[in-house]
């Protein structure tokens, strides 16, 4: 199957409404700067100390990312929908069970 079963920009704009508020940003500031681009590359724009990090050291910061991510697309409505539902395993996945 493909395509988009859910629209996610309100999850996604609570994720990075998120960040904004660990580093003290205006929300839309930060929610207008990172749409559409990887969370590595937002991360390391918003959070100047991680740009010497590897790819590698930076999977921890992008998995808090994407977990605040995951629990903001799980609140929503829509997936509590009895034809489908959303299994998240408390680490990288979640998987959208028919």
């Amino acid at each position: 199957m493909d395509g988009t079963l859910v629209d996610s920009i309100t999850a996604v704009e609570a994720a990075w409404s998120s960040v904004a508020n660990e580093l003290g940003m205006p929300a839309d500031e930060v929610i207008a700067a990172t749409h559409g681009r990887r969370a590595i590359d937002n991360l390391r724009d918003l959070k100047p100390k991680l740009r010497r990090l590897t790819n590698e050291q930076m999977d921890e910061h992008v998995q808090e990312v994407s977990r605040i991510l995951s629990v903001s697309i799980l609140h929503r409505r829509e997936l509590s929908n009895p034809v489908y539902r959303c299994v998240f395993d408390g680490g990288r996945n979640w998987k959208l069970m028919i």
